[in-house]
C-alpha cells in the first residue's frame, strides 16, 4: 500500500511540474468586475398589442432587452415579455407587469434586463399597450 501511495504522489507531482508556468488563454466572460466595453444594438421594433418579434441571433454570452410601453387608457394595460428559442421552446421569463400592484403601473413602463446565453431567439410580448422594444449584445 505504501508503494502505491508513493507512486500516486509521484504522478501528481509530475503533473504539477508539467503544468506549472503554462497559462491557458480563456475567453473574457462577463462578471461584475469586468463590465462590457460596449453595448451594440442588434434590432428594435415599434409595435401595438400582442406580437412576436422577428427571429434574431445573438453572438455574445450577455445581451439585454430594453422597452418602453406607453400608458394604456383602458384597464391595467399589463405588459409581459418572454424569450423563446426560434424553435418555439420557452427560454426565459423576462417581465410581467401583472405581478405588480396597480399603482406601480401608472405612466409608461420602462425597463432593461440582461440575459445570458448566445443563440437564436424571438421575444413574445403580450399587452394592450403600444411599445418600443430593442435588443443589444455586450462586447468586451
Amino acid at each position: 500500500m505504501t508503494v502505491l501511495k508513493i507512486a500516486l504522489l509521484a504522478e501528481v507531482a509530475a503533473g504539477i511540474l508539467a503544468c506549472s508556468g503554462q497559462a491557458t488563454e480563456q475567453p473574457q466572460i462577463p462578471t461584475p468586475e469586468v463590465p462590457p466595453s460596449e453595448w451594440v444594438k442588434l434590432d428594435n421594433w415599434d409595435r401595438d398589442g400582442d406580437n412576436d418579434t422577428p427571429n434574431f441571433h445573438v453572438d455574445s454570452e450577455l445581451w439585454r432587452v430594453g422597452w418602453e410601453a406607453n400608458t394604456d387608457n383602458v384597464g391595467r394595460g399589463d405588459f409581459t415579455i418572454h424569450v423563446y428559442n426560434v424553435d418555439g421552446t420557452f427560454y426565459k421569463f423576462l417581465f410581467d407587469s401583472s405581478l405588480y400592484e396597480d399603482r406601480s403601473l401608472e405612466g409608461p413602463l420602462t425597463g432593461t434586463l440582461g440575459i445570458r446565453g448566445a443563440g437564436d431567439f424571438f421575444l413574445r410580448v403580450s399587452t394592450t399597450r403600444s411599445y418600443t422594444i430593442g435588443i443589444e449584445e455586450a462586447l468586451w
